[in-house]
């Protein structure tokens, strides 16, 4: 076994994993919709056409996952995280450029890409090869969304100012000052050894498609991921189309994410001691009243129900984790994982722009809202069962 690194370099490289994190994926998911409109009358599109930029990012996470889940124990994973965090600055940089519709959803993929990358799959690496007892407390620390809180309401507030173009320029160049920081990541990983790498191909995937379980909870969390996206990405809409300011629609948003930092902690907290997928049920519950109220309720519930909403959905991509190591162990859990996200593509794809359908047909979002409520009751059943469809030999929650 490799010598243990100091503490220090270890905080260090948690400390850098998170920052990293939060830009990548803070800008990325917390400017979508800041800017949508400003987005929709620079590309001259309507709302159903921009809403598939959003479709394009999460889709392109989801093949960069597929992709580079196989050749991670070979890529160095500050390689990986400096590569994305470039992506994603050129993607930035585009957007600036560009008042081409074609062009701008080929920026969208490079933030896709470069948020996969230096967002999940490289702090992901190093977090379990520098944390194998921790992972999961570790990950909710680099998981915790302070970025996406300050975004949304911070664009709101400068955008009159500064234009749609010197916001994006703005998301370059901090997403390119970041690569100095991610220097000072280790070079390597001990994940690289060759016992790692054998125990990598433990489980087949027989094994892990033929777990009824596996499909179960992976389809959850696939209708879960395409309705969050598209909340990300019509929540301040929605609250302008009700009359709201865009002030005001944005602070929605950043409720729903600063309840999430707390969620991110508090759901992992829940699933150690009842299991992933009675977390997951008692989420997917939560949030089908949640988008049943945000289509019926009245203008005073709208930012606490998004917060509610934020306390549910923003982590789920630790419950994923946990859920996929709670039935397969951390090793191929890691590989099962990665394959759930080509799963979840065609729900990460469709969703947001039907929600921007149904908003252009109707001149409004009732019935999308109601639709997603009506989708997240189903994944609640999904949860459910594969909770009595867990099989005896998957890894116990912890009791501590």
């Amino acid at each position: 076994m490799p010598d243990a690194p100091p503490a220090s370099n270890v905080w260090r490289t948690v400390l850098i994993c998170a920052l990293v994190q939060n830009v990548t994926m803070g800008f990325a998911f917390g400017s979508f919709g800041a800017l949508l409109g400003a987005n929709e009358a620079h590309l001259h599109v309507n709302r159903e056409a921009i809403s598939f930029g959003m479709s394009a990012v999460v889709t392109t996470m989801a093949i960069t996952s597929t992709l580079m889940g196989g050749i991670m124990h070979r890529l160095a994973p500050r390689t990986a995280i400096a590569a994305g965090s470039a992506a994603c600055g050129l993607g930035y940089a585009g957007l600036m450029l560009t008042s081409r519709y074609d062009l701008s959803l080929l920026c969208f993929t490079l933030l896709g890409a470069g948020a996969m990358a230096a967002g999940i799959l490289g702090p992901l690496s190093l977090i379990a090869a520098q944390f194998p007892a921790r992972r999961g407390q570790i990950l909710g620390i680099v998981n915790l969304p302070l970025v996406l809180f300050a975004v949304p309401y911070a664009i709101a507030l400068t955008l009159p100012s500064l234009g749609r173009e010197g916001v994006y320029g703005i998301l370059a160049l901090l997403s390119v000052l970041t690569l100095p920081v991610i220097g000072l990541l280790p070079r390597t990983s001990p994940a690289r050894a060759p016992a790692a790498k054998a125990a990598q191909g433990a489980t087949g995937l027989r094994g892990i498609f033929g777990q009824p379980a596996y499909w179960l909870m992976t389809l959850g969390i696939a209708i879960i991921a395409g309705t969050g996206s598209a909340f990300v990405v019509h929540a301040i809409p929605f609250g302008q189309s009700r009359g709201l300011s865009l002030p005001h629609a944005a602070l929605m948003l950043s409720a729903y994410y600063g309840v999430g930092i707390f969620g991110t902690l508090a759901m992992g907290w829940l699933a150690d001691h009842i299991g992933p997928p009675l977390a997951l049920a008692i989420g997917a519950v939560t949030q089908t009243i949640c988008w049943f109220t945000l289509a019926t309720g009245p203008l005073a519930v709208l930012t606490p129900v998004a917060g509610l909403l934020g306390l549910v959905t923003v982590p789920l991509t630790t419950l994923f984790g946990a859920a996929m190591i709670h039935l397969f162990g951390p090793v191929t859990g890691s590989r099962a994982m990665a394959f759930g996200y080509g799963i979840k593509l065609p729900f990460l794809f469709s969703v947001t722009p039907l929600v921007g359908w149904a908003f252009v047909r109707q001149g409004n979002y009732h019935h999308a809202f109601a639709g997603c409520a009506c989708a997240l009751g189903l994944a609640t059943l999904l949860f459910a069962w594969a909770a009595a469809r867990m099989p005896r030999g998957a890894i116990a929650p912890s009791t501590m």
